[in-house]
């Protein structure tokens, strides 16, 4: 004979097993697609470093030809007026994924950073061919001036600034560059195709075509 109410608790300890049974189930399709998530998270993320590996390179070679004619301006720039024993270098690392490039100056085989005692002629001459090259490397191109402002003005005169007239000249030739410079300098004021002579005199300029 079966005592009152306990048919009642049977019902329920059944439904109860029915219904974590259930649960159980649920959380056992829920592990289960979760887990092809994350495999599938992880394919892509194989995937995606592959593709920057990849991005990477291709940066790499198109950085490599863009820094041979970097190289090869600054370093016709600074031999031009400088000597043979300069040079320019490029040269670039991954770092936090990402290419980044350090610049030198070469002298005598040595490769000099922008922080070391280079002096201030090597710098006037290094940063006019930085800005030629990167003017020729622009696209869209801007339009084809340069503006500088006293260039030169660490050569002092004689031999080195004629031939740092001479590599204005060479730049405008090149790569087809109209040069405006202001200049105090009679060396330089030479090789311009034109020249203008400007001064002032009780608060009124006046413009002298030389």
């Amino acid at each position: 004979m079966q005592a009152p109410g306990k048919g009642r608790e049977n019902v329920n300890y059944r439904e109860r097993l029915i219904q974590d049974k259930a649960k159980r189930d649920l959380l056992i399709q829920q592990k289960r697609e979760k887990s092809q998530r994350i495999d599938q998270l992880t394919t892509d993320i194989e995937e995606l470093k592959e593709a920057r590996n990849i991005i990477n390179a291709a940066q790499m070679m198109s950085q490599v030809t863009v820094s041979e004619f970097i190289e090869e301006v600054v370093t016709l720039a600074l031999q031009s007026v400088l000597g043979p024993q300069y040079g320019f270098k490029v040269e670039y690392e991954l770092k936090r994924g990402k290419s980044e490039a350090s610049l030198y100056i070469v002298k005598n085989g040595e490769l000099l950073q922008a922080e070391d005692d280079c002096g201030g002629a090597v710098a006037d001459v290094a940063s006019l061919g930085l800005r030629a090259s990167c003017w020729a490397l622009s696209d869209p191109k801007p339009a084809p001036v340069l503006l500088v402002d006293e260039p030169g003005r660490f050569l002092h005169l004689g031999e080195r600034m004629q031939k740092f007239g001479e590599l204005l000249r060479q730049l405008n030739e090149m790569l087809g560059l109209q040069i405006i410079m202001i200049t105090h300098e009679p060396t330089l004021v030479e090789t311009a195709d034109k020249a203008f002579s400007i001064s002032q005199s009780n608060g009124i300029s006046q413009v002298e075509v030389l």
